[in-house]
Formats: C-alpha cells, sequence, structure tokens
C-alpha cells in the first residue's frame, strides 16, 4: 500500500484502534517504507541495493519518528550508498551506540573545548550513560529522550534536567557534523516540553537578613569549614567554583591577595580578589583547619582533593530551614555583594571589576583601568559594613 504524510496517521490511528492482526507494509516512495507488524507496531524501513543484493535497514518507530526526520535519515543513507558506504557499517563499532558517541564528544571535544569538562563528565556518568548509552544511533528516539528527561525532573531536579537537555543537543549536534548521527533525537524538544522553565533567578538578601546569616553562622549552623567559604563569599563577592578550587599558592595573606588563574573562573582571565581584614581572618583559620593540604577547603576523607561545588550547596540546603531566611543559595550571596557594595557608593565599573565581569559597551572598548586602589576601599567599606551588621544584630 502507498501512503504520504496526509493518509499515514489515519492508517497509524485505525491500527492503534483495532489492530487487524496482520503483517504488513506500506511504501513511503524511493525505498523507503514501514512495516506494520500483528501487534499495530509501525517500523520505518529504508530498502536499498549494494554490490548486487537487496538490503534492509531499520530507522526506528512511527510516530517516534516522524515522517521529516524519517525522510531525512533516507535521504543521508541514500547519498551514502551512491557513493559506495553501506550504511550499516560506515559508523565505528565503539560509536554506535549513544554512549559511545559520548565518551567520543567527550574526549575528542569537551576535554579541550570545555572549561570545565568533569562538569560534562559526571553528567555523563550518572544520567546519560546509564539511561541512554545501551540504545543505538539508529535506534534512539526523541521519545526516550523526553521520557529519561522527565525522570529526572520527576527525581526533583528541573535544573538539572534542564541542563542536561542542552548537553544532549550539544552532543548530538556534534554527532550531526561528524555524519555519525543523521538526525538529532534531540532537536525538536523544548524546555518547556521537559519543565516549566524556571524563573531567572534574582535573589538578594538584604541587611537584616545578612546580619541573620552571619548570626547562624557564627553560632555554629554549618561546620567551621563550610560556615568559614560562606562567609568569604559574602565578603568577596565570588563564585562558589573559585573557593572550592583555590590553592594555598593562590593566596598570598601578607599581601592580602587571592588569585584567581584563568582556568579557574568563568570570565578566563587572570584575577586578583584584595583581601579585607575579615577575609584574612577567614583564610588564616582555613589554613589551620587545612591540614598541610595544597586545597584552601580540602576534602575531609581525602585531603589530596577539594570539596566539591555541590558538597558546600547541599551543606546549605540541609539547614536551610534553620537559617530562619527564605530560601537562598551560595550564588545569592555575589548578587548581595554587587547590590550591598553598589549601595555604598562603589562605581559600578569598579564592582564589575571586583567580581572579575566584563565591562559592557563602550566601557568595553575604551576602559582599561584595573582601579586597584578603588577595589581595595570598596572591599574595606563592605567588609565595615557586614561587621555592623554582626554587631548590631
Amino acid at each position: 500500500m502507498i501512503v504520504n504524510n496526509l493518509t499515514l496517521p489515519t492508517i497509524y490511528k485505525r491500527e492503534k484502534k483495532n489492530p487487524s492482526g496482520k503483517r504488513f507494509e506500506l511504501t513511503f516512495g524511493d525505498g523507503l517504507g514501514l512495516r506494520v507488524s500483528k501487534k499495530g507496531i509501525f517500523t520505518w524501513q529504508c530498502r536499498f541495493r549494494l554490490d548486487g543484493r537487496q538490503h534492509r535497514i531499520d530507522l526506528g518507530r512511527y510516530p517516534e519518528l516522524s515522517v521529516s526526520r524519517a525522510l531525512a535519515e533516507h535521504k543521508a543513507f541514500k547519498e551514502n550508498i551512491a557513493e559506495g558506504i553501506d550504511p550499516r557499517e560506515d559508523v565505528p563499532d565503539d560509536i554506535k551506540t549513544v554512549g559511545g558517541l559520548c565518551n567520543y564528544w567527550y574526549q575528542e571535544y569537551a576535554e579541550e573545548q570545555r572549561k570545565r569538562p568533569e562538569i560534562a563528565r559526571r553528567s555523563l556518568d550518572v544520567d546519560i550513560i546509564p539511561e541512554l548509552g545501551h540504545k543505538t544511533l539508529l535506534g534512539i528516539r526523541s521519545i526516550d529522550v523526553h521520557r529519561f528527561l522527565r525522570k529526572i525532573v520527576k527525581r526533583g531536579s528541573k535544573t538539572q534536567a534542564l541542563k542536561t537537555l542542552s548537553l544532549l543537543k550539544q552532543i548530538f549536534r556534534f554527532g550531526e557534523s561528524l555524519g555519525l548521527v543523521h538526525s538529532s533525537p534531540a532537536a525538536s524538544i523544548k524546555k518547556r516540553d521537559i519543565c516549566d522553565v524556571p524563573q531567572s533567578k534574582k535573589r538578594c538578601l538584604d541587611d537584616e537578613e545578612i546580619a541573620c546569616l552571619l548570626k547562624k553562622l557564627n553560632e555554629g549552623l554549618l561546620s567551621e569549614q563550610f560556615s568559614l567559604a560562606t562567609k568569604i563569599l559574602l565578603f568577596t563577592g565570588q563564585r562558589r567554583s573559585e573557593i572550592t578550587l583555590a590553592e594555598w599558592k593562590e593566596i598570598d595573606l601578607y599581601e592580602g591577595k587571592w588569585f584567581i588563574p584563568a582556568p579557574k573562573n568563568k570570565s578566563n582571565r587572570d584575577h586578583v580578589v584584595y583581601l579585607s581584614p575579615s577575609v584574612i581572618e577567614f583564610f588564616h583559620r582555613l589554613k589551620q583547619l587545612s591540614d598541610d593540604s595544597i586545597w584552601v577547603l580540602p576534602a575531609p576523607s581525602d585531603k589530596e582533593q577539594h570539596i566539591s561545588e555541590r558538597a558546600l550547596t547541599r551543606a546549605i540546603n540541609r539547614k536551610q530551614h534553620q537559617f530562619g531566611l527564605p530560601k537562598w543559595r551560595p550564588h545569592d550571596l555575589r548578587r548581595t555583594f554587587v547590590t550591598g557594595v553598589n549601595d555604598l557608593g562603589t562605581p559600578l565599573q569598579v564592582t564589575e571589576k571586583i567580581v572579575n565581569h566584563t565591562l559592557e559597551g563602550m566601557l568595553k572598548i575604551y576602559d582599561r583601568g584595573n582601579y586597584d586602589e578603588q577595589r581595595l576601599e570598596a572591599m574595606f567599606k563592605w567588609d565595615e559594613h557586614l561587621n555592623e551588621l554582626m554587631k548590631n544584630g
């Protein structure tokens, strides 16, 4: 029976509602067709002749594999066949599965091009490969990707699900560019198909909340190591990853400077943070706690490793209800710092330099100043302000 994109949905609905109990085939033209099982399962097939012999290969099931995507894959197969390439054998054995593609992408792209490849590696090892790794690149369907991402959402990790979707899109695009994937099963999936998209974060602690937070930290609500790390984030405005990756060779307590090399910060440029008196005290105490480790925040179970970003976030989340504050995250302290320092009269471009942001507009082109003195003055003012809050709180 010959079908097209108009008649196929009708036949599919009829078979789903009342299967005929017979196996039959539908022809789409030019070697593309569908095999319909006795149970009403529709499978796309590509028929082709190579080396004088007739062959066929399954592309995926309808409607998970749409008409447009089936046509695209069929066209790619025909182009390979015209060049004498057997579409069943043109993909290396170690990259025929999703797991193989993920590992190849990581080795050949992520390790060299991504600033923090270990984040992608964790997502691959924890989520993607265990769930999708065994599926073949020919057999993986959009519905498989969607169901996998919905599982992540249902365990309470919306943000992780959306990040994983973006990662899968990048990996499958990589596969497409190398001819390993003919049509990405993640391409048509939108964020809103997975879950309601979280609003951009705007949480900023006010002075009363800052006083409450510092009081709880001083009372020992978190471990001393995590408490000091949290204070450093609030007092300096730096990123969570920058304190967890910090090494003692980068901290000069005599000069009052913290050097953050380009590979360790999001802006990818060397950065110096001027330390106020309180922050120098925090680092002195962390030095005592680090037990000769090279890391400012060594892992409790292995001093040769640093704590992870997630460890700090988890520690805060476990105590959220005891802080007596609306929910906050470590990154909210960076926003709190920028807002607070600006409110104390610090020029915007100085604040941007402190947090290692790129200046915008004409300033980006013409303003080459480091503002060292102004940055140091701003850090001291913020230190005094926070200590006043602690004293009055």
